[in-house]
């Protein structure tokens, strides 16, 4: 159904770009390929847009290019891959980023008795442990934040910025619009995101570097400030629930368990977790990015 959603969301925004007869369909971070592969099934009721897309992936693991091969070329559609978003070629494009940014390195900083310390990582005895930075900090922190309570902890992630500000830049000069979905937040606020995921659970940061997938809360209202400082639009953010809600992924669902009765609990499972107040509803945040003169592309028109 995700997918799905997102793939209605790419014909709205073709639509509103004015159809063009070329588009660059890019997704950072594609995992497996299947939300690219949902994503193309659903916007396969204009077939149209399926022949003018060209998709570029943004991936650097072979392993993980293989798995995408299988799960998208079975759609029909060629694909090109890059190791970065600056190597997708020019002309119109939309912009996917499910789950990237919260994957991208964070700064962390942490409020000690008379200011503020970069907080590090370093070895003892063969494992990685937590220390701390010699040179104060403050610097760094929100002016509303100095004061903290001794213990505190700050993230920033400038290599977020640094990839929101691509996107942005190429979106002011070229027609286009993108969305990002992600664990994140309206900031800036207190607290340490920092996690670690291995075979569905969670783990520790620093037990097995390498062997879990390590991610941090996005602060979005910083991202947006870094895309409108390189001088494109950011709409949002909204709820993940806000966003499919709006968009209809509760009447999909529906006809779904018309189609597939068998499967109704199966259904209304995923629609729990994709929308649910204790789920991904709220946990997770969108926020699109479009070129200047374009209108908030739906539904965050409706904002």
């Amino acid at each position: 159904m995700f997918g799905e959603i997102i793939g209605i969301w790419c014909l709205f925004m073709w639509d509103k770009l004015g159809r063009p007869p070329h588009i660059n369909l890019v997704e950072l971070g594609p995992g497996r390929g299947t939300l690219m592969a949902d994503l193309l099934r659903a916007a396969a009721l204009q077939p149209e847009f399926i022949k003018v897309s060209k998709i570029h992936l943004i991936e650097t693991s072979k392993l993980l290019r293989k798995e995408q091969k299988q799960n998208i070329l079975a759609k029909g559609q060629e694909i090109t891959w890059h190791d970065d978003f600056e190597s997708v070629p020019t002309g119109p494009l939309l912009v996917i980023a499910n789950e990237f940014f919260d994957a991208l390195p964070v700064h962390q900083y942490m409020r000690i008795i008379n200011g503020w310390r970069e907080r590090l990582i370093t070895t003892k005895q063969d494992r990685l442990v937590w220390t701390e930075g010699n040179s104060d900090k403050a610097d760094f922190i929100p002016v509303a934040l100095h004061e903290a309570e001794t213990g505190a902890i700050f993230e920033t992630s400038p290599e977020r910025f640094s990839k929101a500000q691509q996107i942005a830049a190429r979106l002011k000069k070229e027609p286009g619009a993108a969305l990002i979905i992600d664990y994140g937040f309206s900031g800036p606020r207190l607290g340490d995101t920092f996690q670690a995921v291995s075979k569905h659970r969670f783990a520790d940061p620093l037990a097995q570097p390498g062997n879990a997938d390590l991610t941090t809360h996005v602060d979005f209202l910083a991202l947006a400030a870094a895309v409108r400082e390189a001088g494109a639009y950011a709409c949002g953010p909204l709820s993940q629930k806000a966003f499919l809600n709006r968009l209809g992924i509760t009447f999909r669902a529906e006809q779904l368990q018309q189609k597939q009765p068998d499967k109704n609990d199966e259904i209304r499972c995923a629609l729990e977790r994709l929308t649910g107040p204790e789920h991904m509803g709220t946990l997770f945040q969108v926020m699109a990015i479009t070129t200047p003169g374009i209108p908030p592309p739906p539904p965050f028109l409706q904002n």
